[in-house]
């Protein structure tokens, strides 16, 4: 995504089924805010229901990891009009919106809209985990995949996340001078 690190972060959690005098949350949700997108994560060590590892929204499709494959989700073509939005609208004020944008009074495109298109899948090969390749170059006495300055800013915007949980506030974080300001 040709990123270094985000811009701020904010976390919102709690300790909320694990009350045994830990100090780290077992629910916790953070918003790390990058210069052209927005990453939400959340950690949730209170459910023992499947959960995908990660998935990344964005605005034309959906990346998520299922059963060792890439799953890419395709948006439907927006058509500029949005009918959530006018629910509660005054019955003409709603068939005076469709029409403007070429539907039918009552919400219905005139033509057919193109059929969504299929999630197109990768299957992947599991390679070497995180921990796996730092064992590697220790025995093979070969650089890390990741570098120093990569490792920092990966451990770096979890720590500024740790760090907006117990300050409970939005922090912005400038990584090039190390300094976290909220």
């Amino acid at each position: 995504m040709d990123v270094k690190a985000p811009n701020a972060v904010s976390s919102h959690g709690g300790i909320y089924k694990w009350n045994d005098g830990r100090t780290v949350p077992d629910y916790m949700n953070s918003l790390f805010e990058y210069e052209s997108f927005i990453a939400d994560c959340y950690v949730n060590l209170q459910t023992s229901a499947p959960v995908r590892p990660w998935t990344i929204h964005g605005t034309d499709a959906t990346l998520y990891e299922e059963r060792n494959a890439l799953v890419l989700f395709h948006e439907p073509v927006d058509h500029g009009v949005q009918s959530y939005g006018t629910y509660q609208w005054p019955k003409e004020a709603r068939a005076q919106y469709y029409l403007s944008k070429g539907w039918t009074a009552d919400g219905r495109p005139v033509d057919p809209l193109p059929a969504p298109k299929e999630p197109t899948i990768v299957t992947l090969e599991r390679g070497l985990t995180h921990a796996e390749w730092f064992i590697w170059s220790i025995r093979e006495s070969k650089p890390s995949k990741e570098n120093a300055q990569e490792g920092h800013l990966a451990a770096g915007a979890a720590h500024v996340a740790n760090m907006s949980y117990r300050q409970k506030k939005r922090l912005q974080w400038d990584w090039q001078s190390n300094k976290v300001r909220g």
